[in-house]
């Protein structure tokens, strides 16, 4: 017995989900994407300013010595 195609309105409906479904991953990733972006410019930052002030306690400390 030999396995049918499935309907041509069915694969219609089957491309048509997987463009959905491609759509919709690509638009979840653009945000994670954005979102490690911001928190990686807010970490580099936190770390920036940390280290000069790390510099500058240790400048001052040795000005007072």
């Amino acid at each position: 017995m030999a396995l049918s195609k499935p309907p041509q309105s069915l694969q219609n409906e089957d491309i048509h989900f997987d463009q959905v479904e491609h759509r919709r991953l690509v638009s979840i990733l653009d945000s994670l994407t954005s979102s490690l972006s911001s928190f990686l410019l807010c970490a580099s930052a936190s770390l920036r300013e940390h280290s000069l002030r790390s510099r500058r306690f240790d400048l001052l400390s040795l000005t007072l010595h």
